[in-house]
């Protein structure tokens, strides 16, 4: 009896132990929201790090694809539809406190500027007394095997747990259910279907007994043997009709009572309820913020505040042929509205889904709503119509996911003739998983997927419906020296490596370099894609937009007839909020864009979505830009005052290089590769007979990382083109419509730099701004602590002059003028310790070369301004 008393207590003091249980603090939060985990459903996906348990648990019980089942009474469980397995099932600590919220979503809930620290040392982790769980094995073996291992492949870093679903042959997903008894976990073992409900029996005095698995078992002649630690394992007899089991697991004795019950027929449906009866209507509100005067954003109202206080922070969204609009959020909800494009005053937006893993994607296909989350593709099916999703199928689990908080769904389109393409993040910081950084295509069925390409650290993709052209934008870090735009080619490897693989990591491979790096300063962080087919948008239709997150804003991107070099401009900017998503509406042909705030980004409302139309007047854009031996051509939609086209003192040029290393980022660099930007000269410039295309004669093309133009047309602001060149033909004059037939490439002067501007604070605060210092920088002395990561994810500004900095190697430094201008030049030098990129998730370029000396003097006395 003593012993038995002991092993109990033992069973028990895995959980017991004081934990920082943030699901009560999450609840403590000042907020408009109710907690992460109140969606209306007895389910949510998420992370669950069950690896510090003790004995006897297992040591490496990490479920990267969970499902947190509530099952009441202070019961929870986390299934997992990878190994098929009940996870862990445990009792609270007290009510609503059984989760910590480290996850990337749930931390960021309640708390939108808080980031999950990288890597997978602080996951979420349940909080209470653990009653059961199953080890890394399958938690269902069928005939008289009973090796208790993982059959999956290893990956890369053997430690890693994240290794995708079972071999087929040995079991599959099917998916979550939802009928009027609750949840129904539907999968196969050796293809004999199961479904699984669960619920808990109470005693006299309502204290929670057992744990009731009703099993309904497809035909089989093979015994399934099912195991739930630390109950002795329970087999099934074969069967040649379906059966129902019940196995009722006692939660004192930790003992198992299997029941056969009559045989029973395929489970047959029972609707569930509608679980969300209300809907929200918002009111549209047509009033525009202009661009360059060609296009206007209108906001698009999101169904806040709403009847259940859940958070709507759009992380992806399409349209339903008839125009309605499903919106994804982060937090795993989907919304429909009924129409969004203007034609009526209110919009009515009614809940469909909810409960899905930190989903980044959603397709309508065929009619129905795919979304892409970290458990995979999953269809959402509504199967009695009552306008919400009752089963959550799953389409494809092939992509394998680590419990990596960096290792986003990110990228999901769908492939021009049938079939899907993924794009999963890539930055790393523990073990690397099997896919990490990589773009998947998935075929229509989700039976096969292959891998497309390697070596990228958070892309996002486009695709061209009518092409098929498949493009992934990417973000500065290591090896990655600016923002690229890539034109996927199968096989290809990108460059990207994870830092603490060292300056090495890249000997021996080749790096396919993009088409087109969009400076730093422009687009810090690169998201979605979107090819303007069947638009309404005016001069750009059947045109490339690329959207932006980190300075919200989106641009147009030129790229040339074989995807080898291309240009870029902005096109919109100023959106208040985080951009990740663009569509085009098949209804009224408009592009609408949205996102929220969580990572480094300028934009100050969290959550957005808007409507992108022409206004009718002319832009400023060039509609074509291609580049010569002998200079660049511009051509626009409408013709240009000759005088202003031609004038010399409206235009500039300048030039420079970038340098992939195994640092975050990189300079600028002059072609002989001194540090700085290097200015050209403009020999000649013609207007072409219809007065809509100019050519710049510039001595001295040569094959560069960014070209910049700047040109002010017609009395407007200023507007710069990128370009990107790897390759120069002569140019045709006369083919492209201009008078003359000979360029005059004799160099002109280079026009007197403007005079140097005094350096003062207020220009240093203009510096930080346009070149996105504040949203990594505070000024307000908000601060970024390891334990609590946030949207500052750099040292705060204020106070910082003369303050005594500790750095990583342990060493103290004062932050005196050369201690500021070295970290703005050099920032990986010498890094403050909390700082580290493995703590942050992201570095600082370095600004050599990209600010010139007047600018880094400007940008000092702001710091030094801070006090």
């Amino acid at each position: 009896m003593i012993r038995s008393a002991i092993t109990l207590l033992s069973l028990c003091a895995g959980l017991t132990l004081p934990l920082a249980a943030q699901d009560q603090a999450h609840s403590r939060l000042p907020s408009p929201y109710s907690t992460y985990g109140e969606n209306g459903l007895p389910f949510f996906g998420q992370t669950l790090d069950a690896r510090h348990l003790g004995d006897p648990w297992a040591a490496n019980n990490l479920t990267p694809r969970g499902i947190i089942l509530n099952l009441g009474h202070g019961i929870h469980a986390c299934f997992d539809p990878d190994l098929l397995r009940i996870a862990l099932i445990w009792q609270e600590r007290t009510p609503g406190d059984y989760l910590t919220m480290n996850g990337m979503a749930p931390g960021s809930y309640r708390q939108p500027h808080r980031k999950a620290p990288a890597g997978q040392a602080a996951l979420p982790r349940p909080v209470g007394t653990p009653l059961f769980a199953t080890g890394m094995h399958p938690g269902v073996l069928a005939g008289s095997s009973s090796a208790l291992e993982d059959p999956r492949s290893p990956s890369i870093d053997r430690e890693e747990k994240g290794l995708g679903p079972l071999p087929p042959h040995i079991g599959r997903w099917i998916g979550l259910g939802m009928d009027r008894q609750g949840p129904v976990l539907a999968y196969e073992i050796q293809g004999v279907s199961i479904e699984e409900q669960w619920e808990i029996s109470l005693d006299t005095d309502k204290t929670p007994v057992r744990f009731r698995r009703s099993l309904r078992v497809g035909p089989n002649n093979q015994r399934l043997t099912i195991y739930l630690p630390p109950a002795p394992p329970v087999s099934l007899m074969p069967s040649n009709i379906a059966r129902e089991w019940i196995i009722n697991y006692n939660l004192s004795s930790r003992s198992a009572e299997p029941t056969r019950q009559n045989g029973k027929g395929p489970h047959l449906f029972d609707p569930h309820p509608r679980i969300w009866e209300r809907t929200v209507t918002t009111e549209l509100n047509p009033g525009q913020v202009p661009g360059d005067g060609a296009f206007a954003r209108e906001e698009i109202p999101l169904p806040l505040p709403n009847p259940w206080k859940r958070n709507v922070r759009p992380s992806d969204f399409d349209f339903f042929p008839d125009g309605r609009l499903a919106l994804l959020t982060f937090d795993g909800d989907v919304w429909i509205a009924n129409d969004v494009t203007g034609r009526r005053k209110h919009i009515t937006w009614q809940r469909f889904a909810g409960g899905l893993h930190e989903p980044m994607g959603l397709r309508v296909v065929d009619g129905q709503i795919v979304v892409f989350d970290r458990n995979g593709l999953v269809t959402l099916r509504d199967r009695d119509r009552n306008g919400e999703a009752d089963f959550y199928a799953n389409l494809c689990n092939l992509p394998a996911q680590t419990a990596e908080t960096r290792e986003f769904a990110m990228g999901f389109e769908l492939k021009p003739g049938g079939g899907f393409f993924l794009s999963k993040g890539g930055q790393v910081h523990g073990p690397r998983g099997k896919l990490n950084g990589t773009i998947l295509e998935v075929s229509a069925d989700g039976k096969t997927m292959k891998v497309i390409a390697t070596g990228l650290r958070q892309p996002f993709l486009g695709v061209d419906p009518v092409s098929g052209l498949l493009t992934a934008s990417d973000q500065q870090g290591h090896w990655v020296p600016s923002t690229p735009l890539h034109v996927i080619k199968p096989g290809s490897y990108y460059g990207f490596q994870p830092v603490r693989l060292g300056p090495k990591a890249n000997e021996g491979r080749t790096i396919n370099e993009p088409p087109l790096w969009i400076p730093h300063f422009v687009n810090q962080s690169g998201a979605r894609q979107v090819w303007l087919r069947n638009a309404r948008m005016g001069t750009l239709n059947d045109s490339l937009v690329h959207v932006g997150y980190n300075q919200p804003a989106l641009f147009r991107i030129y790229l040339d007839a074989h995807g080898q070099q291309g240009a870029v401009a902005p096109l919109l900017t100023g959106f208040p909020t985080g951009l990740l998503s663009g569509r085009v509406n098949p209804v009224d042909g408009r592009l609408y864009v949205g996102g929220f705030n969580l990572w480094g980004t300028t934009g100050k409302k969290i959550q957005g979505l808007y409507r992108i139309r022409p206004t009718g007047k002319p832009s400023s854009l060039p509609s074509t830009v291609r580049a010569f031996k002998e200079g660049v051509v511009l051509r626009f939609d409408h013709p240009l005052g000759h005088d202003h086209a031609t004038s010399m003192s409206r235009y500039s040029v300048d030039r420079w290089n970038y340098q992939r290393t195994a640092d975050y980022g990189s300079g600028h660099f002059r072609p002989d590769g001194s540090p700085g930007q290097e200015p050209l000269a403009i020999s000649c410039i013609y207007i072409s007979e219809d007065h809509q295309s100019v050519f710049l004669g510039i001595p001295g093309m040569k094959p560069i990382h960014s070209l910049r133009i700047t040109c002010r047309l017609e009395s407007r602001s200023a507007q710069s083109v990128y370009l990107s060149i790897k390759a120069l033909i002569p140019i045709n004059l006369t083919k492209l419509g201009f008078e003359e037939t000979e360029v005059h490439l004799t160099p002109a002067t280079i026009a007197a730099d403007a005079p140097r501007e005094k350096p003062t604070a207020e220009r240093g605060r203009q510096i930080a701004t346009t070149y996105g210092c504040l949203a990594c920088h505070s000024t307000d002395g908000t601060k970024k602590v390891a334990e609590d990561p946030s949207l500052v994810i750099g040292p705060t500004w204020k106070g910082l002059f003369q303050s005594e900095r500790t750095l990583v190697d342990g060493s103290t430094r004062r932050a005196d003028e050369s201690y500021l201008r070295e970290s703005i030049l050099y920032p990986a030098k010498r890094v403050t310790r909390g700082f580290e990129t493995r703590k942050t998730g992201v570095g600082m370029p370095p600004y050599l070369g990209v600010l010139n000396e007047d600018q880094v003097a400007s940008l000092i006395l702001y710091l030094k301004s801070l006090r």
